[in-house]
């Protein structure tokens, strides 16, 4: 089925009912957390998840989650642009299709993008919105995503992900013993401490479960990124994700993939729709990982991504935040199809396993299934989550 096929099929769920926005709210999670996560970039000592409300002019309510995990206070500040900004542009306005507001949007901010220079913000929150507009949408015609775009499957490969080299023993143990067949570790740090993580983790998957690692653009130039390899090659690596900072140009990207044995991947922080189309044309990113709190929703990473991508590149979904956003990235990606894996940060996170009615938890397959409630399937429980420490911010 074709993206055109796709979008057809989404529009006809609710017959041409014309929809109407009442109001966009924006709320704020904190969990607090034991142990830090920490990349090569930088570390979160609490885990946050920016939610966004879109109310229907019917009363329904559509849940979306925009990324926020750095810098430390950038959920608040996104959230005040949702209310300052946004929420009043999309007030009363109608739409027959939830792409609508996405194309709306990304024209209506489009040179406040440019004026203020942070396009990255803004891309966020119309990925947050989108989703929101398109859980609405969903619980209105009583179908799942998945369902809304014709989509069969039940159930997603997953790996484990989060992982720093220096917990390998207890976090892949752990989440082999979860079920999963695949996991990924964190490199970019030291060769010592990159090498010794990735050799520990080979040992205790055996032969048979995948390993990928993620230098989280911890490596400058494409020398560098080779050097690096050459010594990680020999663990049989899936593949080597951000072995490159993002905005490097396709042709570095290319040189590297001839250097290496290692498949690519890559596509979280490339900054608009039209740069991620070009790195899914060029073909350098053997796994492509947008992610749908970032850039573009269902809308845009659909319009991208819909109708599979042959061969060559395989889609998987980059997230790290709560459970609502990795609950529209299961649906995604079951949209997509293909060969894909599901990214389950396994670090603690309250707000992605005690966000809802859905939890990401694998079989002994590693298969995660997919949330099968209308629309992204999953409703923050904001009761239980006071309950437990959460400290909760509406911004209205």
């Amino acid at each position: 089925m074709n993206k055109e096929e796709q979008f057809s099929i989404a529009s006809n769920a609710l017959n041409g009912q014309v929809l109407k926005i009442d109001r966009v709210e924006a709320i704020i999670l904190r969990a607090s957390i034991d142990r830090p996560v920490k990349t090569s970039f930088g570390v979160m000592s609490e885990r946050p998840s920016l939610i966004v409300e879109v109310t229907e002019r019917s009363g329904c309510v559509g849940y979306g989650e925009i990324w926020c995990n750095f810098p430390s206070f950038g959920a608040e500040y996104k959230a005040h642009l949702v209310i300052n900004e946004f929420a009043t542009t999309l007030k009363g306005v109608e739409f027959t299709r939830p792409s609508e507001i996405h194309d709306f949007l990304q024209s209506r901010f489009e040179i406040l993008a440019l004026q203020c220079g942070d396009r990255g913000a803004l891309s966020q929150i119309i990925a947050g919105i989108d989703q929101a507009v398109w859980d609405c949408f969903g619980r209105l015609a009583g179908k799942s995503i998945s369902t809304v775009f014709g989509a069969q499957g039940k159930a997603i490969a997953a790996y484990a992900s989060g992982i720093h080299p220096a917990d390998v023993e207890e976090k892949v143990q752990n989440a082999i013993e979860a079920g999963y067949q695949a996991a990924k570790v964190k490199v970019g740090f030291s060769p010592e401490l990159d090498e010794s993580g990735v050799r520990r983790a080979r040992e205790l998957l055996g032969p048979t479960r995948s390993l990928m690692t993620d230098a989280n653009q911890g490596w400058r130039s494409v020398q560098e990124a080779a050097k690096h390899l050459e010594i990680l090659e020999v663990y049989n690596l899936t593949w080597i994700e951000e072995a490159l900072p993002s905005d490097r140009k396709i042709d570095e990207w290319q040189a590297l993939k001839s250097i290496s044995n290692i498949c690519l991947a890559g596509g979280e922080n490339l900054a608009t729709l039209a740069y991620l189309t070009q790195f899914r044309d060029a073909k350098v990113f053997n796994f492509i990982h947008p992610d749908i709190g970032k850039i573009g929703g269902f809308s845009g990473l659909l319009n991208v991504f819909g109708g599979g991508l042959g061969q060559d590149v395989v889609y998987c979904p980059h997230w790290l935040g709560g459970g609502l956003g990795l609950a529209a990235s299961a649906h995604l990606l079951n949209i997509i199809g293909g060969e894909g894996f599901l990214e389950v940060d396994v670090n603690d996170n309250p707000l992605r396993d005690e966000m809802g009615n859905w939890k990401p938890e694998p079989d002994q397959n590693g298969q995660v299934a997919i949330p099968v409630e209308a629309g992204i399937g999953l409703i923050p429980d904001y009761a239980h989550l006071k309950q437990m420490g959460i400290k909760i911010t509406r911004l209205e």
